[in-house]
């Protein structure tokens, strides 16, 4: 009787590795024809801003949650807590997303998938979706240099591709970078911002938010940035 239950918890627990179940359910059903990720999880994802360049979305996993099929554009994944989970294809295969908090992932090719939290915490990324090609960036609206080149102590360019360059920017208060110039561009604020767009040619353009605020700029522009506040953070993702 013993080497029977035993013999039948073993293909119990092999039927139940098959059927792909865990803590938080059974794997989602193979896709049709899947959607974006916000309507297919709008529990977990949440379309902050979009225009005719970018999408950019707040994603939020309770531990070990899975979200259902979607797709996604090329994109951009900036970790905004620690990350440990999977990400899972219609041909049956899996990848590994590990990361801390405050590191990039990019995608240069569309992809349909779900994810799975694999951690025992909460896990948050903010996503830029490059929706099309847009316009093809020129070096600016004049004859200033890029963030990077303009203010190295205060654009560092995390990550990069053919598509999306990743730029993490950290102004002291009070800081004014150099004049400078930007392709189009996302950029998702990471602290309260108290700042000013300052222009040569036009007047000051204030930009103030909490922290999770959107900013787009659809076209190419030159300007210098000034923070009248307490120290900000924001991540800029640009088209290349």
């Amino acid at each position: 009787m013993a080497h029977r239950s035993v013999r039948a918890w073993g293909l119990l627990a092999a039927w139940i590795a098959a059927a792909g179940c865990s803590g938080a359910g059974p794997s989602p059903e193979a896709p049709g024809e899947p959607g974006a990720c916000w309507e297919a999880s709008p529990g977990v994802y949440t379309l902050l801003a979009e225009n005719a360049s970018f999408r950019v979305i707040e994603a939020t996993w309770s531990a070990g949650q899975k979200d259902q099929w979607h797709e996604h554009p090329p994109l951009a994944a900036y970790f905004l807590t620690d990350v440990n989970g999977k990400l899972h294809y219609p041909d049956g295969s899996t990848k590994d997303v590990r990361g801390k908090a405050g590191e990039v992932k990019l995608a240069a090719e569309p992809e349909t998938h779900y994810f799975e939290n694999l951690a025992d915490a909460e896990c948050r990324v903010v996503l830029f979706e490059r929706v099309h090609a847009g316009m093809v960036p020129t070096p600016g609206t004049g004859d200033r240099p890029p963030c990077q080149d303009a203010s190295p102590e205060v654009y560092q360019v995390l990550a990069e591709n053919d598509a999306l360059r990743v730029i993490v920017a950290t102004w002291e208060a009070g800081k004014q970078d150099e004049w400078h110039s930007h392709p189009p561009l996302a950029a998702y604020a990471l602290t309260p911002v108290n700042a000013r767009l300052r222009y040569q040619m036009a007047d000051d353009k204030p930009v103030t938010g909490d922290a999770g605020t959107v900013t787009l700029l659809a076209a190419p522009e030159s300007h210098a940035f000034q923070n009248v506040g307490a120290e900000c953070r924001m991540v800029i993702v640009e088209l290349r």
